[in-house]
């Protein structure tokens, strides 16, 4: 049977190691792939036009476009 000291490192570990296996994997992530680019470009055959910023607003916004229909991505993300 766990005794109650048992039960707090139990406890300890769970909740310490997945940050810290969070923080190990961003780690990785930036070593690997380095720093996103401060301005994203566009391709000459696209271009970022108002119209297109709108709607890309509007599909982010969208819930009807998840798996369930009731989440949008902004749900979650934030685009700033």
């Amino acid at each position: 049977m766990f005794r109650q000291s048992h039960w707090l490192l139990l406890d300890a570990i769970l909740c310490i190691g997945p940050a810290n296996a969070n923080e190990q994997l961003r780690d990785d992530a930036l070593e690997f792939l380095g720093p996103l680019p401060s301005k994203r470009e566009s391709p000459d055959d696209n271009p970022v036009s108002p119209h297109r910023m709108a709607l890309g607003q509007r599909l982010f916004a969208d819930p009807r476009l998840s798996e369930t229909g009731k989440e949008s991505c902004d749900s979650c993300h934030d685009p700033a």
